[in-house]
Formats: C-alpha cells, sequence, structure tokens
C-alpha cells in the first residue's frame, strides 16, 4: 500500500525551495546593481595583517607545489599588487565578497544559499612589455572546518587602455582558459585601480565560449 506524503512536510520543502528562489534571485538583482566605472573602500585592514591571511590560506592548501611558488613569487616582487577582499563589516557579506551565480566551475557543487564566509586574493604583477602576470585566490567557508581553496593563474593585460582581461588556467581540452577576469577599474596610465571589482567569465572547455558568472565585487590593492 502506497503511503500519503505528509503535507507538512511537503509545505515546509516548498517553503524551503521558494526562500531559496528568492535568495539567488537577490543575487541575480545584485550583479546588475554596481556600477564598475568607479569605486571607493574605507577599510582598515593593515597590509601586515592581509598578507598574513594569505600566508594562512596557502598553509592550508593541499593544491600542487607548483602552484604555490606560483604564488610565492608574485607576493614577493615588489612590483605586484595584492588586491583583496573578505566577508565582514567593511567588506560585505560573503555573497557579496564572491557574488557568484553558482560554484561549479571552481569543482565545488555547492549553492550560493550556503556559502557563510568567503575570502579572494587577486595578485596582479606588470612586466616591462605590457602584459601581466595573475593569480587568483578564492577560499570559500561553508561552515565550521566545512571549506574550499581554489588557485588559478595565467595572464593579463590592458585592452585599449579601458578593460583589464586576465585568462587564468587550467587550460581545457582546447586550450581555453578556465576562467577570464575583466575589470574597467583601469587608470589612464593602464594600471588598475587602487580598488577593483572583478567580473568573471567561465570558459567551457568543450566550446570556448565565455559565458557570465558573476563577479568579486570589490577588492582593494595592497603593495
Amino acid at each position: 500500500m502506497t503511503s500519503k506524503p505528509n503535507a507538512k512536510n511537503q509545505s515546509l520543502s516548498l517553503a524551503k525551495m521558494g526562500i531559496q528562489t528568492l535568495v539567488l534571485f537577490a543575487l541575480a538583482l545584485f550583479h546588475l546593481a554596481c556600477s564598475t566605472q568607479w569605486r571607493e573602500a574605507n577599510v582598515s585592514l593593515e597590509g601586515d595583517e592581509m598578507m598574513s591571511y594569505l600566508d594562512e590560506v596557502l598553509s592550508f592548501n593541499s593544491g600542487a607545489p607548483g602552484q604555490r611558488e606560483v604564488i610565492r613569487q608574485l607576493r614577493e616582487d615588489p612590483r605586484s599588487t595584492v588586491y583583496f577582499a573578505q566577508s565582514s563589516v567593511e567588506f560585505g557579506p560573503a555573497v557579496s565578497v564572491a557574488s557568484l551565480l553558482d560554484f561549479t566551475p571552481l569543482g565545488v557543487d555547492r549553492s550560493p544559499v550556503d556559502l557563510q564566509a568567503a575570502q579572494v586574493f587577486f595578485i596582479d604583477l606588470p612586466l616591462e612589455d605590457g602584459t601581466h602576470r595573475n593569480a587568483l585566490i578564492v577560499e570559500l567557508w561553508w561552515g565550521p572546518n566545512d571549506f574550499t581553496t581554489h588557485i588559478l593563474s595565467g595572464e593579463g593585460s590592458v585592452l585599449d587602455g579601458t578593460e583589464y582581461v586576465a585568462f587564468l588556467g587550467p587550460q581545457g581540452a582546447n586550450g581555453a582558459p578556465s576562467m577570464v577576469l575583466r575589470s574597467y577599474d583601469v587608470s589612464r596610465r593602464g594600471q588598475l585601480n587602487a580598488v577593483i571589482q572583478l567580473k568573471v567569465g567561465n570558459f567551457d572547455p568543450q566550446t570556448g565560449i565565455e559565458t557570465y558568472w558573476g563577479k568579486f565585487s570589490t577588492l582593494v590593492g595592497y603593495q
């Protein structure tokens, strides 16, 4: 004999789905609301403290030694700028710091609704030939002792003096980068401003097509 579904459980499930839908809808609206032409930030975090956060993240990362070596080289170069954001009173909640539609391109099958805290580091090293070396470190917390760390590296450049574009690996099967970062926060000298926003695109490794994925809303540069 087939049992009849519990009406109370059904109502709770539908209510939970409704709440998640509203949260995701709010995230989508947040993506469209912020200007990318000029931004300011007033944070009290000192550079040494920020670097200690980066060292702590890297100490717990179990990624390939080559990734950690790239980060070490970039952060120790005096020409590098480390852009940083973390979920806090000054930077905003986690869904603002890592304002992404989902986390599957990072290999994480979790909903933004579940995100509790986030830290984002973007390292930019301008070279004499006009190119840039870049690294992105994203730490996502889902609960106590439940976090994931993601490191990507690659190269960037300024297009037409107005747009910064960084192509980050690992590379897909057809040679396309797995992530593209774009920023319009570029100075007249063709360098990234002191405070930036990074729009995130995901490359399909099968087609090479870039699709909008979200953004890292406001990152403050330390040099």
